[in-house]
């Protein structure tokens, strides 16, 4: 197993990765904002993981963590730091 790496997209979202199984991890404390604004950041980088982590993709054979970085991240931004980090995968 190769040990766990980081990634930042433009200042809003952090990544840890490792190679392991397909799993997503969220870390989202009450300074992201109410119930609500949590769980709408968490549904939205849950569909996106579910979107990337087919066999075959880069993502499947990783275990990612996932914290925002600052608030009301929109799900572009999201998409964006998803194909930001699969293409730092495809790199390695």
């Amino acid at each position: 197993m190769r040990p766990a790496q980081s990634f930042r997209y433009n200042g809003s979202v952090l990544f840890r990765f490792c190679s392991n199984a397909s799993a997503l991890h969220f870390c989202v404390t009450k300074k992201y904002g109410n119930a609500v604004e949590r769980n709408l950041f968490k549904r939205r980088a849950r569909s996106l993981f579910k979107e990337f982590s087919k066999p075959g993709d880069p993502f499947y054979n990783y275990t990612i963590y996932m914290t925002p970085l600052k608030k009301n991240i929109s799900f572009s931004t999201i998409h964006r730091a998803f194909l930001n980090l699969q293409a730092q995968l495809l790199k390695q």
